[in-house]
């Protein structure tokens, strides 16, 4: 019979290098695991960090191979808010304004074409089930305009919301 010889390289868990190498003659097959050494740790630095909502204060400490502390650095982090404030003429405020005053056009549109501008105030299942039993109408200019809006709301959300899931992209 042929040898046969094969070589396999894996990672044991503690994190080392093994090699598996596999003799096979066909009456006898050798297998060989050779590890590396496994090297002594020695502490290097020591982070310390303050955390409240977010990292607030971060120690960095170098230590020697006594374990006594040679060099502390301390730096004070600022909290960052996820939504990066961008600089433009469009303000917060404005946009819920803009939102606002089209969500109450919105709904005076749809109750006065509904309703002849009254309140419904009791329910009739038979207006309801005849409305649409009557044949659909063409969309009408309202119709249009209002669509128009929520295309540049969502628009502006949109506009508002990208450097927030940019930056949730880049932290995964």
């Amino acid at each position: 019979m042929d040898r046969v010889e094969s070589e396999q390289k894996y990672y044991l868990e503690d994190g080392r290098l093994a090699e598996k190498h596999v003799v096979d003659d066909g009456k006898t097959r050798v297998t060989e695991i050779y590890e590396e050494i496994e090297k002594p740790k020695k502490l290097s630095q020591r982070i310390v960090e303050k955390l409240e909502p977010t990292v607030c204060e971060r120690t960095v400490e170098t230590v020697d191979e006594d374990g006594s502390v040679i060099e502390s650095t301390t730096e004070v982090v600022e909290p960052q808010p996820l939504v990066a404030k961008k600089e433009s003429s469009l303000t917060r405020e404005d946009v819920s304004a803009m939102i606002a005053d089209s969500i109450s056009a919105v709904v005076d549109a749809v109750r006065n074409e509904h309703h002849g501008g009254e309140m419904v105030t009791s329910f009739n299942a038979g207006a309801i089930i005849g409305e649409r039993l009557q044949p659909k109408k063409k969309k009408n200019i309202l119709d249009w305009v209002l669509l128009g809006v929520i295309v540049v709301e969502v628009a502006v959300l949109g506009y508002l919301l990208w450097p927030s899931i940019q930056q949730l992209i880049q932290q995964v």
